[in-house]
């Protein structure tokens, strides 16, 4: 069985795929999907999935950060 720790690394690594793919695929469909419903249509449909999934993530990465091995610790060491 997955632990927990392994299993927040998933679903942070899931989280962060959906939202590049909200983000930029919503970008990269930018110049088609004005032509098709305007500007301010696309803004608010762009803006309506992009800012609930960053909310998502940055909310389970702060509730999760300690999870996991630490790739470094730089704590006591000067500068």
């Amino acid at each position: 069985m997955v632990g927990n720790s392994s299993q927040s690394t998933f679903v942070m690594l899931g989280l962060l795929v959906v939202f590049a793919v909200i983000h930029s695929g919503g970008a990269a469909l930018r110049s088609r999907a004005e032509k098709l419903i305007g500007a301010r249509a696309w803004r608010l449909i762009f803006a309506g999935a992009s800012i609930p999934s960053a909310v998502v993530l940055i909310g389970y990465f702060l509730v999760h950060r300690y999870d996991g091995i630490r790739l470094w610790n730089l704590q006591g060491v000067p500068g």
